[in-house]
């Protein structure tokens, strides 16, 4: 296994041959397809998406860990940098960077779903968000498991 690979396996190169591709497609007519070409296009851009989403993850999470956006871009963070790239608001650059650091350690089963497309990354955040508020202690979180079991068994009731 090549710990360096060649430019043609580079993160931007493979992207981009990707997008390029993407791009083609997207140049075609759309009317020409049959209906089964749309909904399995659709389909398989969720699956795409849901891919690109977990490697952007990843690479956010690389790129945090190394601190390249103050080390080498002068940027005061990571999240400030990433809020640039993207053009989003400073509170979602910074949960943003949040979300990729707990999905790439202690929440990798969740980053496998975003990457299979069993998960959007919306889920995912709102995954992070609601594991960060479970208390600590494992006698309170199974606490708290099962009171909130015993609060849907009440709503089924009715």
């Amino acid at each position: 296994m090549a710990i360096n690979p060649g430019p043609d396996t580079a993160p931007a190169a493979v992207i981009s041959a990707a997008r390029d591709q993407l791009v083609a497609l997207g140049e075609r007519l759309p009317a020409a397809w049959s209906d089964d070409e749309l909904l399995e296009g659709m389909g398989a851009l969720q699956l795409l998406r849901g891919a690109a989403d977990a490697l952007e993850v990843q690479l956010l999470a690389e790129v945090d860990v190394r601190e390249l956006p103050r080390r080498r871009l002068q940027w005061a963070s990571t999240a400030d940098w990433f809020t640039h790239l993207v053009g989003g608001f400073k509170r979602d650059g910074r949960r943003r960077v949040r979300h990729a650091r707990a999905l790439t350690s202690d929440h990798t089963d969740t980053l496998a779903a975003l990457r299979d497309g069993r998960a959007s990354l919306p889920q995912a955040g709102i995954i992070c968000e609601a594991i960060e508020t479970l208390p600590l202690n494992p006698a309170l979180r199974t606490e708290a498991r099962w009171s909130r079991r015993l609060r849907s068994n009440r709503h089924e009731t009715r």
